[in-house]
């Protein structure tokens, strides 16, 4: 009895160790918020975040696209997400700061993101939406072209 409670513990030490957490190249998350993490929904965000910015860094774009809210399926195609992002091709380094659960809303999280990268230094926040059990970005596009620069 001794041997099987010696090799169970055996087993599930080795099943423990085994599990690999991922690693990224381009994400990373602020120990502070590791730390404040404590519930799986949250857990849970943190990993679709960095799964979706690893694709986009990676300049997977198809990947990338599996992660915005459904809707945008429906509004615009594979064909345009990859053309529109085809000149977003560059390679950022991206930490995820903090994250907040909307006051009216649990199943909103806002995410406050620095992204650092050739000509780019920025801090800006994002919206995600929980759906069915998962965590999906909400793609936004201005509508209206940036403002010209004023003139003297």
């Amino acid at each position: 009895m001794k041997h099987l409670i010696s090799i169970l513990l055996l087993v599930i030490f080795m099943i423990g160790c085994s599990k690999e957490s991922k690693t990224y190249q381009y994400v990373t998350v602020s120990n502070d918020l590791l730390k404040s993490a404590t519930q799986p929904k949250e857990h849970t965000f943190i990993e679709r975040f960095s799964d979706y910015w690893e694709a986009n860094s990676l300049n997977d774009f198809e990947a990338a696209y599996a992660y915005e809210l459904p809707y945008l399926n429906f509004l615009k195609s594979l064909d345009w997400y990859l053309d529109f992002k085809k000149t977003a091709k560059r390679r950022y380094n991206i930490t995820l700061l903090e994250i907040t659960p909307d006051s009216k809303d649990d199943d909103i999280i806002y995410a406050r993101v620095h992204f650092d990268g050739k000509n780019l230094d920025v801090n800006l926040t994002e919206k995600w939406i929980f759906i069915n059990d998962i965590w999906y970005h909400s793609y936004s596009q201005s509508i209206l072209p940036p403002k010209p620069p004023k003139l003297h």
